[in-house]
């Protein structure tokens, strides 16, 4: 129920229907992900080899995706006795290339650092945010070569003051997630418990769509992942997993007989 009181810990990661496990100590909770392994997600044997080890030291959350055979990262922030926070370096490591070292893609707060919502999909590097004060959302794909922010994509959102006053993405409880050619924004309202799945694609009108909505008492925001048109809302706490058909616009709420952290979806069709 958590990873913080394990010697070592292991998480899955799916991204364009492979599977990889993330290992590491500090847990992936704290975080601190520092080995990775491909598996293969149809077969039944265990799989949970040691990896390749790629960072000695904490990893921050939100910022790291894997795409084709590069993994991208950012390491952990640090802050001093001013309480002036220092993001890590964004680097990139290629896969299955023994101990290979990570490259260096962008210094220390620098302007196109990691903004906390990595993401891989269809063989591009996403990022997102939002700054609730403005009611701004940005999705941003980034350069594979360098890491920069190439292009982005502003969408207001009108209606963010009434799902609550924050400032940034987190403190609203929004969540991100892409799939090929399509980014995904879920939110969750304190007041009435109402959860919302919203849909931006790509290359089309600059609008979001509202794919689906419910109320769902005693469920926190906690995770979000998508892979070929369903999209998972996670309470780990709660032991709860709510899947969404975006292409059928229905969904399943599933519950589970365990607490879990960092879940992931993926879709396989033989």
């Amino acid at each position: 129920s958590s990873a913080s009181y394990a010697a070592d810990t292991l998480a899955p990661y799916t991204v364009d229907d492979r599977l990889f496990f993330r290992s590491g100590s500090p847990g992936p909770e704290i975080p601190g992900i520092q080995r990775w392994s491909e598996a293969d997600p149809l077969a039944t044997t265990n799989q949970f080899f040691a990896g390749q080890l790629i960072q000695e030291g904490a990893i921050r959350r939100g910022c790291s995706a894997v795409v084709g055979q590069r993994y991208f990262f950012e390491g952990n922030t640090a802050s001093d006795l001013f309480n002036r926070t220092y993001y890590g370096e964004l680097r990139v490591v290629t896969l299955g290339a023994g101990a290979a070292a990570s490259m260096l893609l962008l210094p220390r707060a620098d302007r196109d650092r990691c903004r906390g919502n990595l993401h891989s999909a269809g063989g591009k590097l996403y990022d997102a945010e939002f700054d609730g004060t403005r009611g701004l959302m940005q999705l941003h794909r980034r350069s594979l070569d360098n890491g920069r922010i190439v292009e982005t994509v502003p969408l207001a959102i009108t209606d963010s003051a009434s799902w609550g006053p924050c400032g940034s993405a987190i403190d609203c409880g929004y969540k991100f997630a892409f799939d090929d050619g399509v980014a995904y924004f879920a939110r969750k309202r304190i007041g009435d418990q109402r959860v919302q799945l919203w849909r931006y694609r790509f290359g089309g009108p600059a609008a979001i769509e509202l794919v689906y909505e419910t109320t769902l008492s005693g469920f926190d925001l906690n995770y979000m992942d998508s892979d070929d048109g369903y999209v998972m809302l996670a309470h780990g706490p709660g032991q709860k997993v709510l899947v969404i058909d975006t292409l059928g616009a229905k969904a399943e709420l599933y519950a589970t007989p365990f607490k879990f952290f960092d879940p992931q979806i993926l879709i396989l069709r033989r």
